[in-house]
């Protein structure tokens, strides 16, 4: 049963992921998508009493520093009148 649930939200999570790169632009839809670290540290703490490690809290600072930073410059560079190359 558990499979068989697993396997559902699998596909329905790849399908809404499909739909929304095809609605939306990459750089849109990313940042929302790197929200899985969190999601995943969170269930392996609560559910699996896992602590996760300090490099996992590093890497989503980065990941997420470099999404936004790209976000932010993109939408900088759009609102001088430029068009992205």
């Amino acid at each position: 049963m558990w499979l068989a649930g697993i396997a559902i939200f699998g596909t329905i999570s790849q399908l809404a992921l499909t739909e929304a790169f095809r609605k939306a632009d990459a750089t849109l839809v990313l940042p929302a998508d790197f929200t899985k670290v969190i999601w995943a540290s969170l269930i392996g703490y609560f559910f699996f009493d896992q602590v996760p490690e300090i490099w996992v809290g590093v890497g989503a600072v980065v990941i997420f520093s470099a999404v936004f930073y790209n976000s932010y410059s993109d939408s900088r560079f759009s609102r001088a009148g430029n068009s992205t190359p």
